[in-house]
């Protein structure tokens, strides 16, 4: 993974507090869509269906994410970017 890609996955200050209160996800139904963009660029757009609870009130949306990679010689593709790109809510 490239410092950019990481730093799109989990931003810079993001920590987890100690709490009593119930989080859980999960995923169903990803759709994968690849486009090629050169020898050494390549974009993924992943739909999938997000179900998050929290203390057991659940909620579900579709989500579509872009994933940018790009291959650094000797050591192959390496995430350069993760995108939100929107979701739709209720579906």
């Amino acid at each position: 993974m490239t410092d950019q890609g990481f730093k799109a996955t989990h931003p810079s200050g993001t920590e987890l507090q100690d709490s009593d209160e119930s989080v859980k996800s999960s995923m169903v139904g990803l759709k994968p869509f690849k486009y090629q963009i050169s020898k050494l660029e390549a974009e993924f757009f992943n739909e999938f269906k997000l179900t998050t609870e929290f203390n057991n009130v659940a909620a579900t949306d579709t989500v579509i994410v872009r994933t940018s990679l790009i291959f650094v010689k000797e050591q192959g593709w390496k995430v350069d970017d993760v995108e939100f790109i929107g979701q739709l809510t209720g579906h």
